[in-house]
């Protein structure tokens, strides 16, 4: 699960519902669930850890419990953005985007206020930007395999208009 989500872990039951079920966390910190009224019961559950049964009951009798649950907690992905430059017109610029997390990533950006380029998929970090346009380039947001994640920095890119070229003194044949 991704930090703030909860993990649903599937109980079967056997027997007269309404049942009980007493699940515990790690072994311990022990919490019932009364008044299941389903055979196949979707538990919720928050935090990493390996989730057991330790009892159960339907409104006759106790019964026996197996099985286990194992929740993974994931780290959130990061990027961030840097590599401000100044470039000659047609002159690309690199942007340099580290990232963390597991690939593959996504992610998206943006120059100014424009609408968001979305990047995907990225296999590596760090991950590198070509661009020619003067702005400020931000990172809207990034996704890693598992997580959606946050996104940091900021990069400024100015341009140095190209020359304006000309020759004169040709004969009418060349000035095509």
């Amino acid at each position: 699960i991704c930090p703030g989500d909860s993990a649903t872990l599937q109980v079967r039951f056997e027997g007269t519902a309404p049942f009980s079920v007493t699940y515990l966390r790690n072994g311990s910190n022990a919490k019932t669930v009364s008044n299941i009224k389903q055979l196949n019961y979707t538990l919720k559950v928050s935090g990493d850890g390996t989730y057991t049964l330790s009892a159960v009951s339907d409104k006759i009798r106790s019964g026996c419990v197996s099985g286990s649950g194992i929740v993974i907690s994931r780290t959130i992905p990061t990027a961030s953005i840097s590599g401000s430059a100044t470039v000659c017109e047609y002159v690309p610029a690199d942007l340099r985007i580290t990232l963390t997390g597991r690939p593959p990533w996504s992610f998206s950006y943006r120059r100014n206020s424009e609408t968001p380029v979305v990047v995907s998929p990225v296999a590596s970090s760090p991950n590198y930007l070509s661009v020619t346009k003067a702005g400020t380039y931000k990172l809207v947001n990034v996704t890693d395999k598992y997580c959606n994640g946050t996104v940091s920095g900021s990069a400024q890119i100015t341009v140095t208009p190209a020359p304006v070229v000309t020759i004169t003194g040709l004969k009418p044949a060349y000035s095509a």
